[in-house]
């Protein structure tokens, strides 16, 4: 994508459209749209998916009330909730509220839906930038350095470290993390969401899942780099690893980590986080899909897979787009 363009530019060649700040040619034009239309559609499969879930499996009605409830009771609350009707109308009904992002009232919280779920996004979210933040300054040097050096010691403990932060548990890492810091030390609250000092130990815990895929997605990229003619070629021409690094491999390195990061970002936001945020008692995204199953309250569950559904198609699209700018040469169809 070109950022500026002179009119001179403009004219020849394909044809430019001006897209915010930016000039795209028809090619990016059309794959965007492509793009932004599929991402629509997505959404559209998952919820009707849902809808159909939610009604032809069990009657949402009879779940929602306690064991006992009588028949007139649960016929009170289908036609409250527009479920006595027929499923077609019923979903022509999912349709229109769907479109106009009227996702009902939720039966526990007694407030739209769409807002509760909304309103538990930016603690999950403030929680993954930290982890995001702490994995990259910490796990990417390694697994640059052990890249530098395959097979030695450096290599196999940044290995080991990352398998490390594989296969420890999330709630046993936690745990040990709120025993040492919080308990013993006395450094850190043991948990809830007041202040940054609260988010540092769930923070923590989620970093060393991310950083050790993290690091071995690094590594791994790096030494394919490390491989090609290019590389040799300006090590034959006499210039240093790092120059070399910095220069040449690390924008070519930068896709798959790239991808790996907004593939858990996108996660984590939609539910991967829940371990740490019912540990620590954090109000997030997965605290509340996972209390809206208890509860059997099937409208907010409906706005969780909405919300999910969206943040997932628009994390990949920037995913995409990211992919793009960093390398040009990116054909996306």
């Amino acid at each position: 994508m070109s950022i500026e363009m002179n009119a001179a530019e403009r004219k020849a060649g394909p044809q430019w459209h001006r897209l915010g700040m930016a000039w795209v040619d028809d090619a990016t034009v059309k794959w965007l749209a492509g793009r932004l239309l599929t991402s629509f559609a997505a959404v559209f499969v998952v919820m009707s998916a849902v809808f159909l879930v939610t009604r032809l499996i069990s009657n949402p009605a009879q779940r929602m009330l306690p064991l006992g409830a009588s028949q007139e009771q649960i016929d009170a609350l289908n036609a409250k909730l527009g479920l006595s009707d027929p499923l077609l109308l019923q979903y022509l009904g999912f349709l229109k509220e769907l479109v106009t992002l009227n996702l009902g009232e939720s039966i526990w919280y007694h407030q739209p839906a769409l807002l509760v779920a909304l309103g538990r996004l930016p603690g999950t979210f403030n929680l993954l930038m930290l982890a995001l933040a702490i994995s990259i300054v910490i796990f990417v040097p390694m697994g640059i350095l052990a890249s530098t050096r395959p097979g030695s010691l450096v290599d196999r403990t940044v290995t080991a470290a990352s398998l490390a932060g594989l296969s420890v548990p999330q709630f046993w890492l936690g745990a040990m993390l709120v025993l040492i810091f919080a308990v013993e030390l006395n450094w850190l609250p043991t948990s809830g969401a007041g202040s940054l000092r609260h988010a540092i130990l769930p923070a923590v815990t989620l970093s060393l899942t991310i950083g050790g895929r993290l690091a071995q997605v690094t590594r791994t990229s790096f030494l394919d780099q490390g491989k090609m003619p290019y590389v040799t070629m300006a090590r034959a021409k006499g210039f240093s690893q790092s120059y070399i690094l910095r220069k040449h491999v690390l924008r070519n390195a930068m896709l798959p980590i790239l991808t790996l990061l907004s593939w858990d970002s996108a996660r984590i936001i939609t539910g991967q986080a829940v371990i740490v945020e019912v540990l620590f008692a954090r109000p997030g995204f997965g605290r509340l899909v996972i209390e809206s199953v208890q509860r059997q309250d099937f409208t907010t569950i409906q706005a969780c897979v909405f919300v999910g559904s969206v943040v997932i198609v628009l994390v990949n699209l920037a995913t995409d787009i990211l992919a793009r700018i960093v390398e040009p040469r990116i054909v996306s169809k």
